[in-house]
Formats: structure tokens, sequence, C-alpha cells
């Protein structure tokens, strides 16, 4: 979503360990293999992000974890599918969450 490159084995490695210590210790049942957690992760997505009644998708950034880091919101257009990742400029924040819009 941020426009960066890809992470690594190690990297992705890293982000589900720490993802799954996170949720340890706040009582959110996350996977314990890897492979699970992802697929945990694009199904929670797929039900949670979504186009709210006045066009904004709701979204996350890259490094956020589900149910428990704030949203992106991205004024939706027919770009924007839940699952998919696309390039955001972020142009403002709230206490918990970010606003963006495309990078054109």
């Amino acid at each position: 979503m941020l426009g960066v490159r890809a992470l690594t084995a190690r990297e992705a490695r890293a982000v589900f360990l720490f993802w799954r210590g996170v949720g340890r210790e706040w009582g959110v049942d996350i996977p314990e293999e890897q492979q699970e957690f992802r697929a945990w992760f694009h199904a929670y997505e797929r039900r949670t992000y979504r186009r709210t009644e006045d066009g904004i998708a709701i979204a996350r950034s890259a490094g956020d974890a589900p149910e428990i880091d704030g949203v992106v919101r991205i004024a939706a257009s027919a770009l924007t599918r839940p699952g998919e990742f696309i390039e955001v400029e972020i142009v403002g924040a709230d206490r918990y969450d970010l606003q963006g819009r495309l990078a054109i």
C-alpha cells in the first residue's frame, strides 16, 4: 500500500513474530504459524475493510496490524478494491487514523 518494495522472507518472519507477540499480550487470537497468519490476515481484511456509505475506503498501511492499529481512510474510486494494494499519499491524521488520497 505504501509503494515500497516487498518484504524479504526474513523481514516477513520478523513482522509475523512481532504481531504474534502483540496478539498474545492483547488477547487477539492470531495463528501460531506464519502461513496460517497470512491467510488469517487476508481473510480479516476482506471481512473488515470496506467502503463507507459516503464513499470512503477503509484500509491499513503495510505495517499496521488488524484489530490493533488504526486505519487509513481514502476517498474511494474504481481503483480501490478490497484486498488489493494501492499507493496512497497521506494527507492528514487524527488521534488514531490517517487520511489519504490515491497517489497518481
